[in-house]
């Protein structure tokens, strides 16, 4: 067995260490620099969690885009809105069409439609639904990009000792 014994663990036990250090690697590096929410940094590490390396990295783009999206949906919505008077109930509501619109038939950046109310909800008094759409894209990037990174290092660490263990193994 390797050193860190990883060759040998049950693809579902290998999912199950990447996850669990994804969702703590993204909550300790958003709460390192400052964001404000970092369970959106650890949900997204988790959520764009996959089977597969391809797979996660296809869920990560999708999620980057999607989140991009809805934040840049709803703060225009919410710009347009406070200069004609709309409340934030029809804020979300066009919000959310325009985005359902947009991500029709993209299953992978449906992200989009509660990144929107997600975005104008946590918009707090004396702050922006820019700054917090900020905010929340950043939390969210964090969480993805590095849920993507630790499942990429697992995956080249135990490729390579799994490559180094069948070599030594045929000596």
């Amino acid at each position: 067995m390797s050193r860190l014994g990883m060759t040998k663990m049950p693809k579902r036990l290998l999912f199950a260490v990447r996850c669990a250090a994804s969702g703590t690697v993204a909550y300790l590096l958003a709460t390192a620099i400052g964001l404000p929410h970092p369970v959106w940094a650890s949900m997204s590490s988790l959520i764009v969690s996959q089977e597969s390396i391809e797979e996660t990295r296809h869920s990560i783009v999708g999620r980057v885009i999607g989140t991009i999206t809805g934040a840049v949906v709803a703060i225009m919505v919410s710009t347009v809105a406070h200069h004609i008077g709309i409340g934030t109930a029809l804020q979300i509501a066009v919000a959310v069409g325009l985005c359902a619109l947009f991500a029709s038939g993209h299953p992978a950046i449906r992200v989009c439609l509660w990144t929107c109310p997600i975005v104008l909800l946590t918009a707090v008094p004396g702050s922006s639904v820019e700054h917090a759409g900020l905010m929340r894209g950043s939390e969210v990037i964090l969480g993805a990009l590095a849920g993507g990174l630790i499942h990429w290092l697992m995956l080249l660490v135990t490729t390579r000792q799994h490559v180094s263990c069948r070599d030594a193994c045929h000596q």
